[in-house]
């Protein structure tokens, strides 16, 4: 390998650009610059990458080694955007723009910008902080209509950076001058005029050519743009409507556990509510057991010698019967010397007249339920006697006091007390 070629590879140029911006320029001017400079001295990103290696790594190394950076800015350079609509400048991720700042920062860099086509030099506001010098180094054309000229004027300042000054290996043919042999002027005349009709032909071919190229490349990247929009507006939706699934079987999910809770809970009340029918049946039937089983008790019974062949019998007890029916508790024999008083608790008390006396009793009402307690008091006058047995009577009558029924009655054994009482 010679000197030259070890110099060239420690002063390369780098062309930096975006595919969807002057991808159509950007092969064209490598090579013509390879034309001009050592081959491995132009390096182009993903020509100039050997196949598995890394693509950083091989970038970082090869601005370590840049002399002159070309910077090729094109009509959508600076409002390029990427698949989530982002402005690729912004992101600090972006390989065009970290390749420009690292360029930047490089004190022994020369950093060219080069306007493709009509393109003019971005305002330094449309720029992040780290781009913006950029704008204040001289800018140089490139279009098709002068493209032999903007890029040997190219040529010229970059072989003004140190390290890039050898002398050419091939010149390039855009750029090669034409020298006539001077036979004669005759012949020197034609052979220019034909190298004007030549170069001014070849000057409109290339310029459509390129605008053709141009429009291809615009073409392809708003198809794949709008490629891109759409999968992502599809990816979007999709989302949405499993979102939309999920919302509504959590709803259906919950409607159904609200169902079956709502189930649950009025199956128990049901449950409750027959529950609470069977006992009220329940004590009913009960109650009509007793209205129709009546029975009396004696659970006291007291008998008070109150002097001049007089005694007061007090008793208390418990009584069951139906509506209708009379309880009086009493004294055998009935001499009554006072009317005798019967009291419930339950029952009301009414007057009943005797062939012996007005009595009090008491009465089962309709509203009234079927047991009661109750007590009585009376006074006797047995003829000189004592009373000897105490008595209690369920009994049913007419209202006339006629046709006396008997429904239940107790009997016990009284003891009087022999002493009087004052």
């Amino acid at each position: 390998m010679t000197a030259a070629g070890a110099e060239a590879r420690k002063s390369r140029i780098f062309i930096s650009y975006r595919r969807d911006d002057a991808d159509h320029a950007v092969g064209r001017l490598a090579e013509d610059l390879r034309r001009q400079f050592e081959h491995d001295q132009v390096f182009q990103d993903i020509s100039s990458i050997n196949p598995g290696a890394d693509f950083e790594a091989s970038l970082q190394e090869v601005l370590d080694s840049c002399a002159a950076v070309v910077v090729l800015i094109g009509p959508r350079w600076v409002n390029s955007k990427d698949v989530k609509e982002r402005r690729r400048l912004d992101l600090e991720g972006d390989w065009v723009r970290r390749e420009i700042t690292e360029s930047l920062r490089r004190s022994t860099v020369r950093v060219f910008p080069v306007l493709v086509g009509d393109t003019d030099m971005p305002e330094a506001e449309d720029l992040p902080e780290s781009l913006r010098p950029v704008v204040r180094r001289q800018a140089f054309p490139l279009t098709v209509r002068h493209w032999a000229n903007d890029v040997a004027e190219l040529v010229g300042f970059l072989r003004q950076v140190p390290g890039l000054d050898q002398p050419p290996t091939e010149p390039p043919a855009a750029i090669r001058k034409v020298k006539p042999q001077a036979k004669s002027w005759r012949i020197a005349l034609i052979v220019g005029m034909a190298i004007v009709a030549v170069v001014s032909g070849g000057y409109f071919v290339l310029d459509r050519i390129e605008k053709t190229a141009i429009a291809k490349a615009q073409a392809q990247a708003d198809a794949e743009r709008i490629a891109r929009s759409k999968a992502e507006a599809e990816a979007v939706a999709a989302e949405e409507r499993a979102r939309q699934i999920k919302a509504d079987a959590d709803r259906r999910r919950q409607e159904k556990e609200a169902a079956a809770a709502a189930a649950k809970k009025a199956a128990a009340e049901k449950a409750e509510a027959k529950a609470a029918a069977e006992k009220e049946i329940a004590d009913k039937a009960a109650a009509m057991a007793q209205a129709t089983n009546p029975s009396v008790s004696i659970t006291t019974a007291r008998c008070t010698n109150l002097g001049a062949g007089q005694f007061r019998v007090d008793l208390a007890g418990e009584a069951t019967g139906p509506v209708g029916a009379l309880l009086y508790g009493a004294s055998n024999p009935r001499r009554v010397a006072q009317p005798g008083t019967t009291s419930c608790s339950k029952w009301r008390s009414v007057k009943r007249r005797t062939p012996y006396a007005t009595q009090i009793v008491c009465k089962r009402q309709n509203a009234d339920p079927p047991s009661t307690r109750w007590k009585s008091s009376s006074v006797f006058s047995p003829d000189g006697k004592r009373p000897e047995s105490s008595m209690a009577e369920i009994f049913e009558e007419d209202a006339d006091g006629s046709n006396h029924r008997r429904l239940a009655v107790k009997m016990d054994r009284l003891i009087c007390d022999s002493s009087i009482t004052e």
